[in-house]
């Protein structure tokens, strides 16, 4: 699979996969204030509910949304990878040297109907994350995988999210506090936790929730 593109042609397929003509009728389909649509394109900030939401309403591949790349219909997709109903791949989030989010070569196979009634979650929706660095440790560990769940978007719970913070995307433990305030921690104690107010959200966007995790011994 090809680097994601950049977010103004994204949006592109956004419109093309939904049929809305306009914006302002984009908007509408997602269920979104029409206002909240053009910032975020500009500032590259699409939220994955949007790419939810249209893969849901549509048929249509999270990953095509992203990449362009291969078959837009998500049932068509999955039926010409050759691979047995019975699983499902999972593509792999990484980052080019230059900074760009992609969606790699790596995939995993896991078994669907332990995704679909276990977690409870459709597959398409789902990405896998390296984690990067100890500042999870113990929880999590450099190298480990974490199957984060893109939407849909809502208020976040306290637990482990996948966030994004200019070139990095990270795991985190997040805790909502009063306000819109979300606290952002480390559970390496080396690690300071730090604060971020409703104010300073565009500096941050949740890209989604872990729901699970899995490691070398």
């Amino acid at each position: 699979m090809g680097i994601m593109d950049d977010h103004k042609l994204i949006f592109k397929r956004l419109l093309q996969s939904s049929g809305a003509g306009s914006p302002a009728a984009f908007a509408r389909i997602v269920g979104i204030k029409p206002h909240s649509v053009y910032p975020a394109v500009q500032k590259g900030r699409i939220p994955p509910s949007w790419l939810i939401k249209i893969s849901e309403l549509f048929d249509i591949s999270v990953d095509w949304l992203l990449t362009g790349e291969g078959i837009p219909s998500r049932s068509e997709r999955a039926a010409a990878s050759g691979l047995s109903s019975d699983y499902a791949l999972i593509s792999v989030h990484s980052r080019q040297k230059d900074g760009e989010k992609a969606l790699s070569a790596e995939v995993v196979a896991f078994n669907r109907p332990w995704i679909e009634d276990i977690l409870g979650l459709p597959p398409d929706h789902l990405r896998l994350v390296h984690v990067q660095g100890d500042a999870m440790e113990p929880t999590l560990r450099a190298g480990d995988l974490a199957l984060v769940h893109l939407g849909p978007a809502g208020p976040v719970r306290d637990g482990l999210y996948a966030i994004e913070i200019g070139d990095s995307i990270l795991i985190k433990r997040l805790q909502a506090l009063p306000g819109g305030t979300i606290k952002v921690i480390s559970d390496s104690p080396a690690f300071e936790s730090f604060s971020i107010g409703p104010e300073e959200s565009r500096q941050m966007t949740v890209v989604g929730r872990v729901v699970w995790t899995g490691r070398k011994v």
